[in-house]
């Protein structure tokens, strides 16, 4: 199904939506909500080891990746 911002180009389709996800987490996570467990996590983090949860969140994504790119060999 085409978005109407951007027709049925996948590359846009998935900006737009890694956007609008990363904005309703982004405002739950600002006023204390979480919606998954690893937000969670880095809500617990934080609060132990001084940091952003956005940075937690961040790091784990980018290691998630990292793996699975080394296990998938992509």
């Amino acid at each position: 199904m085409p978005f109407p911002l951007a027709g049925t180009d996948l590359l846009l389709c998935t900006l737009f939506g890694g956007m609008l996800s990363g904005i309703g987490n982004g405002t739950a996570i600002r006023y204390g909500g979480a919606m998954e467990g690893i937000e969670v996590m880095s809500v617990i983090f934080a609060k132990r080891l001084g940091g952003s949860v956005g940075t937690f969140v961040m790091v784990y994504n980018v290691a998630l990746y990292i793996i699975c790119g080394y296990i998938l060999n992509s």
